[in-house]
């Protein structure tokens, strides 16, 4: 069945958007999106990078251990992902910001309605609120025992036939060192400059 959405995805991208009739948008509405985007090729997919640190910690029982950490290259802003949609649907960089500025907007209002919001491949958006104790529920009140709110975000995940939870962000990731992060692996010896 996916194959052959796919391959009538394909057969519908080719097609002139000014000619497509209602009759052929309604034996696509399995996946209507699949009218809108173009094949993302994952030619040069990278790895996450890590840089290894030393624990200096005084008190640690891991003094002197190494560790790796994710190394972020850069923050990618809306103009750019906005730009990458662009690149790899029919949508105009325009319109692809214009509905991620809206989600936002709209996100935050439901979440301040106490609604939760997921969004499929991604995960659950959801207010939380950090309080302390009330001896009694009689005692408690919001002005005196909430102290703050945050955004709670649970992954979706998925479990494969062997039980094992996969996040679905990070499925098929893989890990790389840094080029320059010139550390001796050897029995913990300082890092080379």
């Amino acid at each position: 069945m996916r194959e052959k959405a796919v391959k009538d995805a394909d057969e519908v991208r080719r097609a002139d958007i000014k000619n497509i009739t209602t009759d052929t948008l309604n034996q696509h509405t399995i996946r209507l999106n699949f009218f809108i985007v173009k094949p993302i090729k994952h030619k040069n997919k990278m790895a996450v990078l890590y840089k290894l640190h030393q624990d200096n910690r005084s008190n640690s029982k891991h003094k002197g251990e190494w560790y790796a950490r994710a190394k972020m290259l850069d923050i990618v802003e809306l103009d750019e992902l906005a730009q990458l949609i662009q690149d790899n649907t029919t949508a105009k960089k325009a319109d692809a910001q214009a509905v991620l500025t809206e989600m936002v907007e709209q996100m935050k209002g439901l979440l301040q309605k106490s609604y939760a919001v997921r969004i499929p491949g991604l995960g659950i958006f959801k207010i939380g609120l950090r309080t302390s104790a009330a001896p009694t529920a009689k005692e408690f009140s919001a002005a005196k025992n909430v102290k703050g709110m945050r955004l709670n975000f649970i992954n979706e995940w998925t479990v494969d036939k062997n039980g094992q939870r996969t996040i679905n962000m990070l499925h098929g990731a893989t890990v790389k060192e840094l080029p320059q992060n010139a550390v001796s692996k050897g029995d913990g010896d300082e890092p080379e400059p």
